[in-house]
């Protein structure tokens, strides 16, 4: 967790580390509603930047349900204050509340059926009961969504992407608009997008 702040539009950078946690490529989301940054951490915790804009106060918050794994991808409820999704490097995902406390609340939607690997982003939809998972894993099922909060997940895997509801192919870039799997049934649709250059093979 390595940053750097200018509080006079770039002219100059001050620089704030905390202790070489995180990933080489860090997941980050800030609440600009109480103004705190979260990041992940090492294994079994997440850190949580007090003051970004003026200070350097961190806390390291444990999460048991970790069970010592690091976080690999997360992001802040747009629907729900104080409330954090978090996906793992071992293909768990949680939801956690109350993040802006030394304890929040862990609840493990993971489901089952999903890969034991590595997820590259985890994002809400129209809502946070739909969420979107990407595994980066070579091999595996990338994409999974869910309707439900996590009670149960379902497999729409065309190729590995980085972030939400699309996938870039050697076709085209593909696309779900608005699905609602709770109130959808049969195969997804993905509709290919030419406004974005073709993936090489």
């Amino acid at each position: 967790n390595n940053f750097r702040r200018s509080t006079n539009s770039g002219v100059n950078w001050s620089s704030y580390d905390y202790a070489y946690t995180g990933q080489f490529i860090n997941p980050t989301d800030y609440d600009d509603a109480d103004n705190k940054l979260y990041c992940a951490s090492s294994g079994g915790e997440y850190l949580r930047w007090e003051n970004p804009q003026t200070g350097e106060t961190f806390t390291r918050v444990p999460v048991a349900g970790f069970n010592g794994i690091r976080i690999s991808s997360l992001i802040l409820s747009p629907y729900t204050p104080k409330r954090m999704f978090a996906a793992m490097e071992n293909g768990k995902v949680f939801r956690l509340d109350n993040i802006q406390t030394g304890n929040p609340a862990a609840t493990d939607i993971s489901g089952t059926g999903r890969p034991a690997a590595y997820i590259s982003c985890v994002n809400p939809g129209t809502d946070d009961h739909n969420l979107i998972v990407t595994y980066s894993n070579y091999g595996t099922q990338h994409v999974w969504i869910t309707g439900n909060g996590g009670s149960s997940w379902m497999n729409v895997s065309v190729s590995p992407n980085r972030r939400s509801h699309r996938s870039a192919t050697r076709g085209g870039r593909l696309n779900i608009n608005d699905y609602d799997c709770r109130n959808s049934s049969g195969p997804i649709s993905w509709k290919c997008s030419r406004k974005y250059s073709m993936i090489k093979p």
